[in-house]
């Protein structure tokens, strides 16, 4: 086993859990889904990706750490209670915490809570698949859930107890109402239970771990307290980790009906799926239903030698940090990559920088639909990429054209790049990609943000682009300080992952300014709350 799959990783919601009882002053609006490891770049050795590391430090010495590492998640111990002066002044997420007496000790404590991670990890590795280790397996579970786990056989029959005082009021409230309990979830998707009305509170997770002919799991949580985020990204760890050492899969169906390739194939043939199949899907699959997914084919140049295609798949299992589905379809190989809360995850540069290290691009190419939400779009993704391999040629060419025999083969061809040519020709597109196309544009989360905070990053990043990238005209322009347009242009930048030396990148953001301009007479309230008046107050005044 490699050195890597033995460093533990957490959620965001488990370190939040974890810093309790500090007092959280605030927290970033965009964070990694995923954290490995505290404050350990001398331990790593080169395996953990430093956008997926936290540090921790005090507010004198945040300013030296973050320019060290800008791409780390750091929790800064301040003894202020306004934290202004630190949201917007560094390129990290970062978390502020009151510094008081529960602060102490912090960085040995979340040390501390990844050990221990690491520890359930390795506990649940190398105990045997019997009842006793089964049983050892949810002792440990439990003890850092925090919650007493049962696990059932198909009949639901009780396997094994984890982490369970008999004798405690919680367990026997639960007992006494147990048939009802398991009446209520008897289906285990993702269900929760508030058991009220009795002595005492209780609170029931239900998981699946497997639904098969004779080897079916379910397996129950109960806590004391409503559960936390974290407490539950932390028991979907468990249920993953435990179906995979008892040998089956998580889901409702069997497996070979609803698999990657089956969701892939009813999507794109347009077939209905409906919200529980879906479900069941994301059960056998591990694809979450609420992020953002970006389609990527990778195609083999006619002529050149196949691509070893278990071996391709191999390798793109391990890009995103593992956050993808792959599949062969149509004897073309397909990921499906997806993120929560990570707008520079999907980008260009970081897709490419990935698969740059074992694709040529002189035998092989990739093409890119745009970032989308619902799984239900995939089939739109899908046109896009078509329509990215009929430009293919025109992006070429273009290249080919501006710099001559000098331009270098291109790896990654993203359906920005051909939608300026899809644009011209109307048949291309019916209505309906049209308009998936020129939805979840960067451009609407930056107004969302602008909206939401009173800011003008929107008009400074249109200006930007409008006046060809010249800092010191946005800021004649906007009345602002030179450094502050360039600092929130890098953020933008950096944000969204954004090469803005790319001619394509500025034409999509003039092209979606363009269709926002045309939409405020429409849309009067994001006018108001933009620039103070409506349309019509707006054009009375020029």
């Amino acid at each position: 086993m490699s050195a890597w799959s033995w460093i533990p990783y957490i959620t965001y919601n488990m370190l939040i859990d974890a810093l309790k009882p500090c007092r959280v002053i605030s927290e970033p609006a965009n964070h990694p889904s995923r954290l490995r490891w505290v404050s350990s770049f001398h331990w790593k050795q080169g395996l953990i990706k430093e956008r997926d590391v936290v540090l921790v430090c005090k507010r004198e010495t945040l300013a030296q750490l973050s320019q060290r590492h800008p791409q780390a998640l750091i929790v800064v111990i301040d003894d202020e209670d306004s934290n202004e002066p630190i949201k917007d002044a560094y390129p990290n997420p970062i978390i502020v915490v009151q510094e008081d007496p529960t602060s102490r000790g912090l960085l040995q404590r979340l040390q501390n809570y990844f050990l221990s991670i690491q520890e359930w990890q390795m506990a649940m590795t190398m105990q045997p698949i019997t009842s006793e280790g089964i049983a050892r397996m949810l002792n440990v579970s439990g003890f850092l859930l925090e919650g007493s786990l049962l696990l059932y056989d198909q009949n639901l029959n009780v396997l094994s107890r984890g982490w369970l005082n008999t004798s405690s009021p919680l367990y026997e409230e639960y007992a006494s109402r147990e048939r009802e309990v398991l009446n209520n979830v008897t289906v285990f998707r993702h269900q929760s239970l508030e058991l009220r009305g009795g002595k005492t509170k209780a609170y029931v997770e239900a998981r699946t771990l497997s639904i098969e002919s004779g080897v079916s799991r379910y397996l129950c949580a109960i806590f004391e307290d409503e559960p936390t985020q974290g407490q539950l990204d932390f028991l979907n760890m468990i249920v993953t980790r435990l179906s995979d050492r008892l040998g089956v899969r998580t889901g409702k169906f069997e497996p070979s009906k609803y698999s990657t390739y089956a969701l892939f194939d009813n999507l794109i043939q347009g077939r209905y799926i409906g919200a529980g199949q879906l479900e069941d899907y994301s059960d056998n699959t591990h694809l979450p239903l609420d992020a953002e997914y970006r389609l990527m084919c990778i195609k083999q140049h006619s002529g050149s030698t196949p691509l070893d295609t278990s071996e391709l798949m191999e390798k793109l299992r391990a890009i995103n940090g593992g956050m993808n589905l792959v599949v062969v379809y149509e004897e073309d190989a397909y990921a499906l990559l997806y993120s929560k809360g990570m707008d520079s995850r999907l980008s260009n540069v970081v897709v490419e920088e990935q698969l740059s290290g074992f694709l040529d691009p002189n035998t092989s190419h990739i093409s890119l639909s745009q970032v989308f939400e619902d799984i239900l779009n995939l089939r739109l993704a899908y046109q896009q990429i078509q329509l990215v391999e009929h430009y293919r040629s025109r992006i070429d060419f273009e290249a080919r054209f501006v710099v001559s025999s000098g331009a270098e083969p291109h790896l990654c061809y993203s359906f920005e790049e051909a939608l300026r040519f899809a644009i011209v020709n109307a048949d291309e597109m019916d209505q309906e990609l049209r308009d998936f196309s020129f939805s979840h544009t960067i451009l609407e989360k930056i107004l969302e943000d602008d909206i939401a905070h009173g800011s003008n990053d929107a008009q400074i990043l249109a200006c930007y682009i409008y006046h060809e990238r010249k800092a010191t005209v946005v800021a004649e322009k906007l009345n602002i300080h030179r450094n502050t347009v360039l600092y929130r242009i890098e953020k933008i930048k950096n944000r969204f992952g954004l090469d803005l030396d790319e001619g394509w990148t500025r034409m999509r953001i003039m092209l979606d300014m363009a269709i926002y301009y045309g939409r405020f007479k429409h849309n009067p309230e994001v006018l108001q709350k933009l620039v103070g008046c409506d349309f019509s107050e707006f054009i009375a005044t020029r």
